[in-house]
């Protein structure tokens, strides 16, 4: 859940996930209480509903996307309207949906714009990147040492790589041809254990400490991590 909070904060740029937090409940606390208080049947259907999204949502999916939410919050909208009469309730509820929505719109040419234009992001750690083909050289150099690593260790046999999915990274039979795969890596990041237990290998741009099982190996700001073997 926390993860969706720091998600919509960035979104809609806000400086502390406290502050969108209370912005949040703010705005939905009088929606709910609007539509449980009336006597709409088919709003209160909705709102049911949306709850069971949300719950979906927060509760199972650890990828934050915020399209993800573009139908309950339909629903939330069109369930508000059927129960609200004050024509100036009305006018307040569009003017934020208005504000929140502009800002949802900027955020997103915005990241348009990032996505099409190479801009290495230099807060995870690149130093040596220029252009789209020094980011390929340096893939190639992990993906060449990923292979050395298998080759040197048999017990390493799932064949899976998570991959940190904000660092560039490699697509079998397409920029690279080897048994092993790549996979983004979506789960929980407080230690390199959570990823190692369930692929081989671990490739993030975080330095963890370590404990003995685990290796630990750099190439630039790719750090790659995976258990020794103990046989």
């Amino acid at each position: 859940f926390y993860k969706w909070i720091e998600t919509f904060s960035s979104f809609y740029k806000f400086s502390n996930e406290n502050y969108f937090l209370l912005f949040a409940l703010i705005l939905l606390f009088p929606i709910y209480f609007k539509v449980i208080k009336s006597n709409d049947s088919i709003a209160k259907y909705l709102l049911l509903i949306i709850n069971f999204y949300f719950l979906f949502y927060f509760g199972f999916i650890e990828r934050q996307y915020t399209h993800y939410l573009h139908l309950p919050l339909s629903l939330l909208i069109i369930s508000f309207m059927r129960v609200v009469s004050i024509k100036n309730y009305k006018n307040i509820a569009f003017g934020i949906l208005v504000v929140v929505g502009l800002v949802g719109t900027f955020t997103n040419i915005d990241r348009f714009n990032k996505d099409v234009e190479f801009n290495p992001n230099y807060r995870y750690g690149y130093e040596s990147i220029n252009n789209v083909s020094d980011a390929e050289k340096l893939v190639t150099k992990v993906v060449n040492e990923l292979s050395t690593i298998y080759s040197s260790n048999n017990h390493l046999n799932k064949n899976l790589v998570y991959w940190h999915p904000d660092l560039y990274m490699p697509r079998n039979n397409i920029t690279y041809k080897d048994s092993f795969f790549v996979r983004e890596y979506w789960g929980n990041k407080d230690a390199v254990d959570f990823a190692i237990n369930d692929a081989d290998i671990f490739v993030t741009y975080t330095d963890y400490e370590i404990s003995e099982n685990v290796v630990k190996s750099n190439i630039e700001n790719y750090f790659i991590y995976y258990l020794k073997n103990l046989d």
